[in-house]
Order: C-alpha cells, then structure tokens, then sequence
C-alpha cells in the first residue's frame, strides 16, 4: 500500500492531476516536495528488501540509481522541471541503499551526518549545494533516523527505545512540513536560507 499510493502520488505530480484536484498554493507546496515521493519509496525497498541481498546486487542498484539520478540532473531546462528535478530524491536514494546495506552497529554514524551538516553549512553559497540541497538533506538525516533515533530498524540487536523511536519519525513528519508552511514567509539571512534550501 505504501509504494502503491508514493507511485499514485508522484504520478498525480507529474503529470499535473494535484493541479486539478487541489487548490493552486496547496498544489504546488505539494509539487516542489515531490523529491521526497522518489526518495522514500526508493530506501524502503533497500531497508525492505535489498539490504539482505549479496554485494553485487546492492552494487547495481546503486549504479542504477546513481545513473537515474545524474541523467534527471543533466534534464534539467530539456525536460518537464517536476520530472527532472526527481534527480536529488533519485540520487540521494543512491547514497542511503548502500548506506543502509552496511553492517550495524555504525559507531561513526552520529560523526558522519555531523560532518556533512557542517559541509553543507561551509559551503551554502556553491552551485552543488544549492542545485543539491535535497539530496544533502536527505543523506545527512539518514543516520541520524537509522543509528541513533530508530537503530532497531537495521539492526534488530540493538536496545529497544520506542519513545526515541516515535520522537524520530514524527520529526522527520513534522520538520518538513513546517519548513514548507515557513518558506511562505520573508526570513531573511543564514534562517532564510536555510528554510529557502530545506
């Protein structure tokens, strides 16, 4: 059901049905967000099913992906923007399948999604960090939802902590939506900017 109505919803995007159905404003908050419809569906099945697959198989998946991604890239001005900028969700997706498919415990993980935060932070005002904001975006929280908030969904040893768990997944619900309702304001600055690219 969950990749049935992620591919129904894109395809409402892409092919303009939400423009109908929905109010103008609404439509198109929904339209600008529509990375994360090609993104999330992408790591369930790598969470789901490709994780437990051999080496090879995870290597042309993501070889997949990246090659889907770098070609949506390369679209953008030839082809429909709502298709083309599918790109981050696609190449994000990339990263976290062979992110996910690594052995756990990650003791490094929590250092990582630091690391590309600050990056990302240093390097805001660059051509790859604005054209890529979503795919830094939804690389960066990838640790921070698979090793530290959720860690028994990749690793069923882990200590159990359904309160962190629950906590996690409601931000990662709540933030996106909130930084859409807040775009619609004039922040300005390094606030501004970060809500403009989130």
């Amino acid at each position: 059901m969950f990749y049935g109505g992620a591919l129904a919803m894109l395809s409402l995007i892409i092919f303009r049905g939400v423009d109908a159905m929905l109010p103008t404003h609404l439509a198109t908050l929904i339209a600008q967000n529509s990375e994360a419809l090609a993104y999330a569906p992408l790591v369930a099945l790598a969470v789901d099913v490709l994780r437990h697959r051999r080496l090879p198989v995870i290597a042309a998946v993501v070889a997949l992906e990246l090659a889907a991604g770098v070609a949506l890239a390369a679209s953008i001005g030839h082809i429909d923007s709502r298709i083309a900028t599918l790109n981050e969700g696609v190449l994000a997706a990339a990263v976290v399948t062979a992110y996910v498919s690594l052995r756990r415990p990650l003791r490094w993980a929590g250092a990582a999604a630091a690391a590309l935060l600050l990056v990302t932070i240093l390097a805001n005002r660059t051509a790859v960090i604005t054209q890529q904001a979503e795919t830094l975006a939804f690389i960066t929280l990838a640790p921070l939802a698979f090793d530290l908030g959720d860690r028994r969904s990749l690793d069923p040893g882990a200590p159990d902590r359904p309160g962190l768990r629950r906590l996690t997944w409601a931000a990662l619900l709540i933030i996106p939506v909130l930084i859409s309702v807040l775009r619609d304001r004039a922040y300005e600055g390094l606030l501004g900017e970060v809500i403009r690219y989130s």
